[in-house]
Formats: structure tokens, sequence, C-alpha cells
């Protein structure tokens, strides 16, 4: 894909931060990865046309991580409270 095809995907994820159920919404078919901060592979996701999927996220630790298509990622917060807009996180289970 060239950069003019990335940048024609529209995508959002809600809500963020999570704690159990994900859900991503795409104007075309993509394949998402999701990836925990250091940049191993968690699982991919499949949006097919323009359309929005639920994924579940129980199995994971609370933590920041990745989902993205093609090189453009965006931050999950997974199990976890933002406390202030410098990135600090702050993680409860059972929330």
């Amino acid at each position: 894909e060239g950069l003019d095809d990335v940048s024609k995907l529209n995508f959002q994820f809600y809500p963020n931060p999570t704690n159990d159920l994900l859900s991503i919404k795409s104007n075309e078919s993509a394949q998402f990865q999701l990836r925990d901060i250091t940049g191993r592979f968690i699982r991919s996701i499949s949006i097919i046309g323009n359309s929005e999927k639920s994924i579940y996220l129980f199995d994971l630790n609370p933590g920041v991580y990745l989902i993205g298509h093609s090189g453009f990622w965006q931050r999950l917060l997974v199990n976890g409270i933002l406390i202030n807009t410098e990135m600090k996180w702050v993680f409860y289970n059972n929330l």
C-alpha cells in the first residue's frame, strides 16, 4: 500500500480506557493488529467492509497496548485509569 491508500482508512476504537470489551469501527475492510507496548504481537482483528466489530480483552493483563493498521498505531489502555495528560498510568485490576 502507498501512503495515499493508508490515509483513506478511517478507524475508531472505543472505549479507551477499556476494561474488557473493545469496539473497532472502520470505513473499509482492514486487518488490525493488537500489540503490547514492547511491540510483541498479541492478536489480529479483521474488519470486513464498512462495519464495526467488538472484541473481548478480558484475557489481557492491565497495561498499555497498541492497536493499528499499516504502520499507524494508537495507544489503548486496558484495565487502567488515565491520571493525567503526560501519559502516566495507574493500573487497577477488577475495575
